[in-house]
């Protein structure tokens, strides 16, 4: 049997982890992970092959392995994690971790250098359009996918950012920033007042928490 193992994931409660790809006809709660301690995990009768795959979280949070060996793109230029199966086994699953967050910001606006950039602890929902969420990357080669998820102060998963990318370089000084943004100017939803969380994951590997305030008042930044 081949068996898939996913780690708990701090900061989060999980209620329920199941496993969709190539493997099972991408099909939704068919095969639930297991918890044994702090791991899930799931043993499947596979042919030998090729197979994509990748882990759901409560029903909507969608991670890729971090211990996959290789990632693909889809048709439709989704990221899946990569397994071979040969005599029903899979090789040793090792966590990598290997994407190095340089700095990031929290703020209302993008900026085109964060370095000497603060981050607002507090966005105004009279004046600001936009929180921004800007993470200053060293870049590694390969296939990579930053997942954001930002909850109302409820706790409430509110939305999912995802950018997927080719890093292309070996030089371990070369620095890339990306951006998450989550608009506050969509007159037909409603943006709680109150602490809200973010927290990042860079190819299913969980990387940081941090929060932010929504409030009428007047922001103020924080080294």
């Amino acid at each position: 049997m081949a068996l898939f193992v996913c780690k708990d994931i701090k900061d989060i409660k999980i209620q329920e982890i199941y496993i969709i790809g190539s493997l099972n006809g991408c099909q939704h709660n068919k095969d639930i992970l297991l918890k044994v301690g702090d791991t899930w995990c799931i043993n499947l009768h596979l042919p030998d092959g090729i197979y994509f795959y990748k882990y759901v979280v409560n029903q909507y949070i969608k991670l890729n392995d971090p211990t996959s060996e290789k990632y693909a793109l889809d048709e439709q230029n989704e990221m899946w994690s990569i397994v071979r199966i040969r005599d029903n086994q899979i090789s040793n699953p090792v966590l990598k971790d290997t994407m190095h967050i340089q700095k990031y910001i929290i703020t209302n606006r993008l900026w085109h250098d964060i370095s000497e950039n603060f981050t607002q602890k507090v966005i105004n929902l009279k004046t600001d359009r936009k929180v921004c969420l800007g993470i200053k990357l060293q870049m590694q080669v390969g296939l990579h996918q930053i997942t954001v998820l930002w909850y109302e102060p409820s706790m409430s998963l509110y939305h999912i950012s995802e950018h997927t990318f080719y890093g292309e370089t070996h030089r371990k000084e070369e620095f890339q920033t990306k951006w998450f943004c989550l608009d506050l100017s969509q007159k037909q939803r409603e943006y709680p007042e109150g602490v809200w969380i973010i927290r990042v994951f860079i190819n299913g590997y969980y990387k940081l928490q941090d929060y932010f305030r929504l409030s009428h008042e007047p922001s103020f930044k924080v080294r």
